[in-house]
């Protein structure tokens, strides 16, 4: 088990994560810190997730120990089935109703690390109303797949494009980083163009195993300020057709319609997102 800091589950950026093994006493220690822990990692405006493990066993006892007020996400790694979420998300339910938190508030964040978990991805993410974002694990994916994790991420390919329509499909966010070498952060800034490549892509954030390439993963997965200003202008020059009676426009050599309207609406509302984000962290950091 694990706690963290997220830069914004709204902006959908990057989650820190640590990957070390944990002896059965080590776990049972870090759920007694867990309660006093989530105000003071929350201190600085992130939303507060915790990892838990995965065997049933383990994953009560973690919950039990974390879902408390201020806590804003519980990662669930290695998911395998629809049945997998929803027992877990029973549990939540009953620790919120206990503790005095609004029901459904607690998220949760998917990762399939197995070639199972891969296949039953859209089941998988479509089984709650509290995911709000799914990612692939690399290394146990690869793992099981005997081939070894590659810059380029050629290997994954399949597996990484499915999840990303999955989530859409679910209405959820996808997680994932295309263009660095795994579990490595000595040369933090190539995570800037891999982050922008990856939200090119579709994804809306990545994980870290260090905190030195958070600030280039935010700014990767941000939405230029350039774009948010042509989106901007392409939608008003839109509705400002449509209420003259035309259902599409021409914008500087550009045809935009409905579709195009869609697209310019999701932009700005993830472009709003992100910045409502960076105004709580400069809120609790001033």
């Amino acid at each position: 088990m694990r706690i963290t800091a997220r830069s914004g589950s709204s902006s959908g950026r990057t989650l820190p994560a640590q990957r070390p093994p944990y002896t059965s006493s080590e776990k049972a220690a870090a759920r007694k810190l867990v309660k006093d822990y989530i105000p003071v990692v929350g201190s600085g405006g992130s939303d507060v997730s915790v990892r838990i493990n995965r065997p049933i066993e383990e994953a009560e006892k973690d919950l039990e120990a974390s879902i408390w007020p201020g806590l804003t996400c519980v990662a669930f790694p290695k998911v395998e089935s629809r049945e997998e979420v929803l027992l877990r998300d029973r549990i939540i339910t009953n620790l919120e109703k206990e503790r005095g938190i609004e029901p459904g508030k607690i998220q949760i964040a998917i990762a399939v690390e197995t070639a199972l978990g891969i296949i039953k991805a859209f089941e998988i993410a479509s089984s709650s109303p509290r995911i709000v974002s799914i990612g692939v694990g690399a290394e146990d994916l690869t793992q099981e797949m005997g081939v070894i994790i590659s810059k380029s991420g050629d290997e994954l390919w399949y597996a990484r494009s499915k999840v990303l329509m999955d989530a859409y499909a679910a209405g959820i966010q996808p997680m994932g980083l295309i263009g660095v070498e795994p579990f490595t952060f000595r040369e933090p800034e190539n995570f800037l163009e891999a982050a922008k490549n990856s939200r090119k892509l579709g994804f809306m954030g990545a994980q870290s195993i260090h905190p030195a390439p958070i600030p280039y993963l935010n700014q990767g997965f941000s939405i230029p300020k350039g774009l948010v200003i042509r989106m901007r202008k392409e939608l008003e020059a839109f509705e400002k057709g449509v209420k003259q009676g035309i259902a599409s426009v021409n914008f500087d050599g550009r045809m935009i319609d409905v579709a195009s309207a869609e697209r310019c609406r999701r932009v700005l509302e993830r472009a709003s997102a992100i910045e409502a984000v960076e105004k709580k962290k400069t809120k609790y950091l001033t």
